[in-house]
């Protein structure tokens, strides 16, 4: 018979063993979203690891070749259609308007580019195996939750030229942050793609100056649980036709993380409205981390 003194430290023990367990187990969970998700090469532009010039599309002016090692440009039949953004050796994030074909032959993903029609030495190709639409992307009435993931068919090795961005934390709020996009799209509202990659830097506006800005003018509803807008009107800044899918980035710290996904806007030259990345990173995650092994 075991004594009621006993029976309440073999309780005790009986139920801290399980709460250290699950403590492991929570401490494991994290440590494999800081490994898995961000990788330590993310968020760093070569500009800045060689300590050279750093720069400033419509309203913007010719990235620096090499930087912005994140970037893709996204092939669709031979034709040049988007941007994205590499977040690991095989996955890469756009947005969901950018897929226009079931067929994967048909996709190709250009890495380490600067020049598109001219591709330098250190820059790759992959073909894609396997591409995911978030379920809820609504490409007739809202534009909401325009968001992809692409998976390469085989991986890249990060070069000073292709480096991976970081993915934010689950509630980081940019409100009021300056924020830098990238692609080869057009230079002004139905011209031609840009052949270099082409920078602009842009406020990320709060909540508020939003859906202010589209309702009142365009009679548009954004819901700002799952998009932000950057770029104020009148500003001459902005993102225009072929930089869909691309990144819109802020430098946190010492690392540049993925703020938004390019997604519309009205015209070109008073700023668009973006994916916000923060709100899918659970179905992000659920996707990339489980093709990612992880050792404790």
């Amino acid at each position: 018979m075991v004594s009621n003194k006993n029976l309440v430290v073999l309780i005790f023990f009986k139920y801290f063993s399980i709460f250290q367990t699950q403590a492991f187990s929570r401490l494991k969970h994290n440590l494999k979203f800081k490994s898995s998700i961000n990788p330590t090469q993310c968020g760093r532009r070569i500009d800045e690891i060689r300590q050279g010039r750093v720069n400033k599309i419509v309203g913007g002016q010719q990235a620096d070749p090499e930087d912005w090692g994140w970037q893709i440009g996204l092939e669709i039949g031979g034709s040049f259609k988007c941007g994205g953004s590499l977040v690991n050796k095989e996955w890469i994030i756009t947005a969901a308007h950018c897929i226009i074909s079931n067929d994967l032959s048909r996709y190709t993903i250009k890495l380490g580019l600067h020049n598109r029609l001219s591709p330098e030495s250190y820059s790759t190709t992959r073909k894609v195996s396997q591409i995911i639409l978030h379920p809820n992307y609504d490409e007739k009435i809202s534009r909401e939750n325009d968001i992809a993931l692409i998976k390469l068919i085989s991986p890249v090795e990060y070069t000073d030229q292709i480096l991976p961005i970081c993915l934010p934390s689950l509630n980081y709020d940019f409100t009021n942050k300056m924020a830098w996009a990238t692609g080869w799209g057009t230079l002004n509202s139905d011209g031609f793609p840009a052949t270099n990659l082409m920078e602009v830097e842009m406020p990320i506006l709060s909540n508020l100056d939003c859906m202010t800005k589209y309702l009142l003018t365009e009679g548009y509803y954004i819901n700002t649980a799952n998009s932000i807008c950057a770029g104020e009107k009148g500003q001459g800044k902005d993102t225009c036709q072929g930089d869909s899918g691309g990144p819109l980035v802020v430098k946190v710290g010492e690392r540049w993380q993925l703020a938004g996904i390019t997604s519309w806007g009205i015209g070109c030259g008073d700023g668009g409205v973006y994916t916000k990345t923060t709100f899918y990173m659970d179905w992000i995650l659920s996707y990339i981390q489980s093709n990612i092994s992880f050792n404790l």
